[in-house]
């Protein structure tokens, strides 16, 4: 492939894993894809070059990769995702027979009671849940107990006694109890047919740049080595490099997948730990990609240079690497309005900090990256404008290779020795200085899409599959320009 085939600029998208509020992402695209269509002539076939994801934004961003392949073009995706959430993973608030005071009927009217009563003569009704809150809190109780449709269902037995430590004693809590669930419809439910007789996801998912079609990358964890694993539509195998306490050196590992992607490996992606067993993927054991990485930007943007400049820069080295704008849908809020007290509101505070956007500094190091790669080049030139002498010119620029590519020395107590940068790899090994300019890019701009909870949210919001709040969700990711916060770095550079 030759510069001249090479694009300026790519855009990304990045789903945040997110569980049952994957649905709101669902909403965000069908926003960004309805203004996109409006500003981009060529948004049929080009609406997003790389679509990425971890657990259930991975299977958002399948089933995105996968309509655009199938049907050659951008044009219904929108409707297909959120078809999938509000018909197809969605169920109906459950009707819980009644146990005291805290279960309620059709008609709410049981925790209605109880709330009037606690509540009466009370101004400040914040320390008791809303009737709203309370649907939400018991309705994901009830769905830990007997499991959601399409999504997950309690392995029996259910739950697993504790057969190590013996640890079953209801008198001293916690007890070693063991909550597993199969997520096996879940996995069914992305090969289930949707209204137009096609799958949402069709098996195996390859795709390639030269047939114009989407990048799909998902993420996942090795569960023996702890490492972030990108799965690839544009490839067949994917590596990664961990330490080899025997060898005191990095080791490569490699995950083939010559068929493409397939269901395991979504389902790699969306596997959350301790709940759900590890999915086995070319004889390895993977969890879910939030343990490491719940927001793959770093991923994307390796995948991205890996995938353009391929090979030792000596030989790639004028290899143009095209630009990025990137988009991200976090559904975690990384701040609220208020510090919670109660034990639920903590509970969700936390989830909310652990799970949130944590690549705000990844985003100012790249930028950072990009002015120092300018500013390489522009010295460079500056002072090729100031050597008069062709030769003088020619001998300045010969230096420049030699450093670039590790081969100047220095003296050092008699030593000669590579001039060589400090810094690594992300695999460990060394570098040169050449790896630091050749094949870089600029990531022009990211825009981050982070959802706001309302007054009615509850700890286990990512487990709340009810109609109701799938559509309010799909609702408030299509008027996130309104209802969620929207950070645009550098703050000059437009939406879209």
């Amino acid at each position: 492939m030759s510069n001249a085939d090479v694009p300026v600029k790519q855009r990304a998208l990045i789903f945040q894993g997110s569980v049952a509020l994957g649905a709101f992402e669902a909403g965000v695209f069908k926003k960004l894809y309805d203004m996109i269509k409006q500003k981009d002539k060529n948004w049929k076939k080009g609406m997003f070059d790389i679509v990425a994801g971890t657990s259930a934004g991975a299977i958002n961003a399948a089933i995105l990769t996968s309509h655009v392949k199938q049907k050659k073009t951008w044009e219904g995706s929108a409707e297909k995702i959120v078809q999938y959430w509000r018909e197809h993973l969605s169920s109906p608030t459950p009707t819980i027979t009644k146990q005291g005071v805290y279960w309620w009927d059709e008609n709410y009217q049981w925790w209605g009671k109880y709330y009037d009563t606690v509540t009466s003569g009370n101004s400040d009704n914040r320390t008791v849940a809303s009737e709203e809150a309370a649907r939400r809190y018991f309705s994901t109780k009830y769905f830990f107990t007997n499991g959601v449709p399409n999504v997950f269902s309690p392995s029996l037995p259910f739950p697993e006694f504790d057969s190590k430590f013996f640890d079953n004693n209801p008198l001293f809590p916690p007890t070693n109890l063991w909550l597993r669930y199969n997520n096996k419809p879940l996995r069914e439910s992305l090969i289930h047919v949707d209204g137009n007789g096609d799958e949402f996801v069709k098996f195996p998912l390859t795709t390639s740049f030269e047939n114009g079609e989407p990048r799909f990358l998902a993420v996942s964890v090795d569960v023996q080595h702890g490492k972030a694993v990108t799965f690839d539509s544009y490839s067949r195998s994917s590596t990664f490099e961990a330490y080899d306490p025997q060898t005191s050196d990095y080791k490569e590992h490699t995950v083939n997948y010559d068929k493409g992607i397939m269901p395991e490996h979504v389902m790699a992606s969306a596997s959350f730990p301790v709940y759900f067993d590890y999915e086995l993927v070319d004889g390895r054991n993977f969890w879910d990609g939030g343990i490491l990485s719940n927001t793959p930007l770093r991923e994307v943007l390796q995948a991205h240079r890996d995938y353009w400049y391929k090979g030792e820069y000596e030989q790639k080295k004028e290899m143009k690497v095209p630009d990025l704008d990137v988009y991200i849908v976090n559904v975690w809020p990384s701040m609220e309005d208020t510090v919670p007290t109660d034990h639920d509101g903590v509970i969700e505070r936390k989830n909310d900090i652990t799970h949130s956007d944590q690549t705000e500094y990844d985003q100012k190091v790249a930028l950072i990256i990009g002015d120092y790669i300018d500013l390489f080049n522009e010295t460079k030139e500056l002072a090729i404008k100031h050597i008069s002498d062709p030769n003088k010119r020619t001998d300045f620029l010969s230096s420049i290779e030699r450093l670039l590519n590790g081969n100047t020395k220095y003296n050092h107590k008699n030593k000669s020795i590579a001039k060589k940068p400090r810094s690594k790899k992300r695999s460990g090994q060394g570098r040169t200085y050449g790896d630091l300019i050749y094949g870089r890019f600029k990531l022009n701009k990211v825009v981050t899409i982070e959802h706001k909870d309302d007054p009615d949210s509850i700890s286990n919001k990512w487990a709340d599959y009810t109609e109701e709040t799938i559509d309010k969700q799909i609702t408030d990711g299509q008027e996130f320009d309104k209802k969620a916060i929207v950070r645009v770095t550098p703050a000059a550079e437009e939406l879209i």
